[in-house]
């Protein structure tokens, strides 16, 4: 299975919405199939995330926010 990112699409999101937040799931979630394709789930989850960032940094999206999320979860994760 390949993942292909929809660069276009996105764009087209942006472009067409006044986007004000994006909350990005990475969207694959099958544990079997995660051990079986890695390599698969690996791309999907960073370079779907790369992607997303370039794009919101593109369009003007405020990355500062995504950064204080993740530090942030990172926090209450060792709670």
């Amino acid at each position: 299975m390949t993942i292909k990112i929809q660069i276009p699409a996105l764009e087209d999101v942006f472009t067409n919405h006044d986007i004000s937040a994006v909350l990005h799931f990475a969207g694959l979630k099958s544990v079997n199939e995660s051990v079986r394709m890695p390599l698969t789930y690996y791309n999907n989850h960073m370079n779907g995330t790369i992607t997303l960032l370039e794009t919101m940094k593109k369009f003007g999206a405020e990355l500062e926010k995504c950064v204080f999320l993740f530090k942030n979860l990172r926090k209450l994760k060792n709670l």
